[in-house]
């Protein structure tokens, strides 16, 4: 087994592992924070640092015990401690090799009972992994399941596949072909397309499609982070890189994702200067934390998907040029529901199925003036919007019925004409340039629209000056249409 596959197996391990640390003899959860190393050095220097994110230790150690029984130190993760802090010692018992690792609590504590299990169980995957053993993913899952561990997950859970990717368009069906055959590869992929269509779930469809297991797929709205978290969120940092920083330093995203996939949803929402550090990253494929001079290799498939045309970004000097074309390795423009109508059908079918299915209840047809009335709408928030309607009309039909007769009151209320303001029929005014103080409605020559009917006037008072706006024509505050004869 390669150091590779001995760190993934680590990885995968902890992941698996990862729970509710408030649980009684739980492990504590590792907040996704596993890190993807590629030699036996790197290793070594990783098992101290995700010692300390599995207990309430302070400091963590990996020694090498000699022949003669002295210690020699490896890697060391933690704060500086005295000698009279508690400390517990747990042999790992590598094959030619005395290794223990030594973790440290805080002044004037006793480690516990807890920490000694949670510790007992990561010990026993450090050492598999570090012997190459392949039994490492086994030993947690096994410990985990006879102690009843309540599950956290550690990361972003890829839900959708591309049998969840429902359309007949001839677009749709170009990009999720597309989809399917770059899910063979690790290139960048950028996904754009309107709010709702879909961006995300091909992502995943993506990461799932992946020949064999990939370990991770960690998702990271860019809008959602204030820029001055961004960077850290990101790419990580050591101890001591800021007021505020973790003793225990904090791993990037892009760390986390280790050989699965990062999504960067909105990156067209990314501030200029990260946009720079992050064309570094992408291009030399290494990733250095906040604090830190060492690169961190990075494996990770990136995709990235946008709602803005990044084209124009990109033409406005919002977005760099240089990152558009390092992202768009394959690029997969998604089509919005009112460019693929004839997938209405479809899409209500399965949403409706899966709803009926969720509930346990009858299948759910729609009535064909109703669908017909579905197929007309724009829909503006796309298959997000389609999806949230279909399933709140459902919500609302008796049990004792199967088919949705109705037509959505939002649908119905863009279909019908709007409403007047008033039963009254509108004056047709224009303002006559001999006087700017009089308002009259004579009739006029030139092409008059029609607008709300003002108050006569001498409602208005005498005492206020009037204004005219060049741009609109407004008069004391009222908005009123040009005459084309009436105004030079």
């Amino acid at each position: 087994m390669t150091h590779a596959m001995r760190s993934a197996s680590l990885a995968s391990a902890l992941e698996a592992g990862a729970v509710n640390g408030k649980a009684p003899g739980g492990i504590v959860a590792v907040d996704g924070e596993i890190a993807s190393v590629d030699s036996l050095d790197e290793l070594i220097e990783t098992i101290p640092r995700l010692a300390l994110m599995v207990c309430s230790a302070t400091a963590a150690e990996l020694m090498e015990v000699d022949s003669g029984g002295t210690l020699k130190l490896l890697s060391r993760s933690g704060a500086d401690v005295e000698t009279t802090c508690p400390r517990m010692q747990i042999p790992l018992g590598q094959l030619g090799r005395n290794l223990v690792l030594i973790v440290w609590g805080p002044p004037g504590t006793a480690i516990s009972e807890r920490d000694l299990e949670q510790l007992t169980a990561y010990s026993s995957l450090a050492g598999a992994s570090l012997a190459g053993r392949a039994g490492a993913v086994g030993t947690l899952r096994s410990v985990s399941s006879a102690k009843s561990f309540a599950r956290k997950p550690a990361h972003s859970d890829a839900r959708y596949t591309f049998d969840d990717l429902i359309g007949d368009d001839p677009a749709f069906r170009e990009a999720l072909e597309i989809a399917r055959r770059v899910s063979q590869s690790d290139v960048p992929i950028l996904i754009t397309g309107e709010s709702g269509t879909g961006k995300e779930m091909f992502a995943q469809a993506i990461h799932n499609g992946t020949p064999g297991t990939a370990p991770t797929f960690v998702g990271v709205n860019v809008a959602a982070i204030p820029r001055e978290l961004l960077e850290s969120e990101l790419f990580g940092y050591e101890k001591g890189a800021f007021t505020g920083a973790r003793n225990s330093g904090h791993a990037g995203k892009f760390e986390v994702a280790g050989r699965g996939t990062l999504l960067l949803d909105e990156i067209g929402d990314m501030p200029m200067e990260m946009q720079t550090r992050l064309l570094r990253v992408l291009q030399e494929r290494v990733v250095q934390r906040l604090g830190s001079a060492r690169n961190i290799p990075l494996h990770a498939r990136v995709i990235a998907t946008s709602h803005r045309d990044l084209e124009e970004a990109v033409a406005d000097g919002t977005f760099r040029l240089d990152l558009f074309h390092r992202l768009r390795v394959v690029h997969l423009k998604l089509p919005s529901l009112r460019q693929r109508r004839g997938d209405v059908p479809l899409l209500v079918e399965h949403y409706l199925r899966r709803y009926a299915e969720r509930l346990q209840r009858t299948p759910i047809d729609v009535a064909p003036d109703v669908m017909a009335q579905l197929e007309r709408y724009d829909w503006p928030g796309n298959v997000r919007e389609l999806a949230n309607l279909i399933e709140g009309e459902a919500s609302l039909l008796p049990l004792d019925q199967n088919v949705i007769r109705r037509v959505p009151a939002s649908i119905d209320t863009v279909r019908r004409p709007a409403t007047a303001l008033s039963s009254r029929p509108a004056t047709r005014f224009c303002r006559s340039k001999k006087s700017s103080a009089e308002l009259t409605s004579r009739p006029c020559s030139g092409t008059v629209e029609t607008w709300p009917e003002l108050p006569a006037p001498s409602a208005f008072p005498k005492a206020r000056s009037t204004t005219r706006s060049s741009a609109t024509g407004s008069f004391l505050g009222q908005e009123a249409s040009r005459c084309s004869s009436c105004w030079s």
